[in-house]
């Protein structure tokens, strides 16, 4: 039975980093997502449902200055430090995390900056939202890629967390060490491992974005509970909760992040909202470490919302199959695709992609990403809508027409 005949899926691992067998991991992937669909069901996601830690989080950023930003420093390791000086399971986390973090920085995010003003950002300025599918709690990849929307939407199994609960245990070496281990795979691969951090982190993905936050060196003004409604508006009740993470970048640009906990599959209970929700502005849509879900049928809502209604896809080959983009589509090809990194995906190899890649003789990516990223065998793929790029055009030249005169 294939692993993507279920409804819903996590993020998959390294190869070397799961002996067991394939029972055994199809046994971790129903886990996670049962976990989420009793969740929703019972309209609780952990801790951020109950009306108490709503009003908590609500006093909080009333009550508190900055202390949000404090608390994502802390958690990166670069705020308070002195003040750990006689807490070594800190000074030991805040060590690992400078490392592991250089070394990504050298490895992956460190490289893409420039190569993202050169081949994405042209494509994409008229994105106001991305939208981030399979996500979790990485932000890192999404401020990357879309440095110029003005929000982000993230969804992965993760649990959310609570802010209150994580500044109360930053402090005590079981969390630390649970961070520790949340984050690792992460910071020395570039994405998140849902049955890792299921059973590792102990309050939720907020921790893991607020410490990236950090690092990117943006400022965190505020964090609140919220919930998303039928319509898809963001609202103070409800039962399909939302974490609003708001912060502003290095030069000052307001940024708003949206991180949800849900059943990305046919079946999930709130994809219709979800779908609402993230049309209510211009979206771009980034997919990276997959687990090629949109392959499957059991993701086709998703997959059909995307390509009717994002502006653009960033995506590596586990995302939508290629053969779903057709003549009405312009694409970009980069890096090295000949089939799946990971033996346990090859199935979804896409012939047609490797031809593709073959034809068009792409040019190398310049840091690690994805799947393939110890095996320095990167692919991404940039397509953009052919109907809304002769749009655009037609609009352009409209307006030139009313600047002269012409079509008077």
């Amino acid at each position: 039975m294939s692993l993507l005949s279920y409804p819903s899926v996590v993020d998959i691992h390294d190869v070397a980093d799961f002996s067991k067998e394939s029972d055994d991991f199809v046994s971790t992937l129903m886990g996670d997502q049962q976990r989420v669909r009793q969740d929703n069901s019972n309209t609780v996601v952990q801790e951020l449902s109950h009306a108490e830690d709503v009003d908590n989080v609500s006093k909080a950023e009333m009550n508190t200055v900055n202390d949000f930003d404090l608390v994502a420093k802390q958690l990166a390791g670069i705020q308070l430090k002195h003040q750990a000086q006689n807490n070594n399971s800190y000074l030991e986390y805040v060590s690992f995390i400078d490392n592991a973090w250089k070394e990504l920085e050298k490895e992956s995010i460190g490289h893409i900056d420039g190569w993202t003003a050169q081949h994405v950002s042209p494509h994409t300025q008229d994105a106001e939202r991305l939208f981030y599918p399979f996500a979790g709690p990485d932000i890192t990849y999404a401020v990357k890629f879309f440095p110029n929307v003005r929000d982000y939407v993230l969804v992965g199994l993760e649990r959310l967390g609570n802010f209150n609960k994580i500044r109360a245990n930053i402090s005590n070496d079981a969390y630390i060490l649970s961070l520790k281990n949340a984050i690792r795979h992460y910071l020395h691969k570039g994405y998140f491992v849902t049955s890792y951090m299921q059973q590792q982190l102990c309050e939720g993905g907020l921790a893991l974005i607020l410490l990236q936050l950090a690092k990117l060196k943006f400022t965190v003004d505020s964090v609140s509970a919220r919930f998303i409604d039928d319509e898809g508006n963001v609202t103070d009740s409800g039962d399909l909760p939302v974490m609003v993470i708001k912060c502003r970048s290095v030069i000052g640009e307001a940024k708003t992040i949206y991180y949800i906990r849900m059943d990305l599959g046919n079946k999930g209970q709130f994809i219709d909202r979800l779908m609402n929700f993230v049309m209510r502005a211009k979206f771009a849509t980034l997919i990276k470490s997959a687990s090629y879900a949109l392959h499957d049928v059991t993701f086709s809502r998703l997959r059909d919302f995307i390509l009717n209604y994002t502006r653009s896809i960033l995506q590596d080959d586990s995302g939508i199959p290629f053969v779903k983009f057709d003549n009405k589509w312009e694409k970009y090809v980069f890096g090295v695709y000949t089939k799946p990194t990971l033996p346990v995906f090859q199935i979804r190899v896409q012939p047609t992609l490797a031809a593709y890649f073959q034809s068009e003789h792409p040019q190398a990516i310049p840091f690690k990403i994805g799947y393939g990223f110890n095996q320095s065998r990167p692919n991404l793929l940039l397509a953009i809508p052919l109907a809304r790029k002769l749009a655009e055009q037609q609009a352009l030249l409209e307006m030139k027409k009313t600047d002269c005169g012409c079509g008077r």
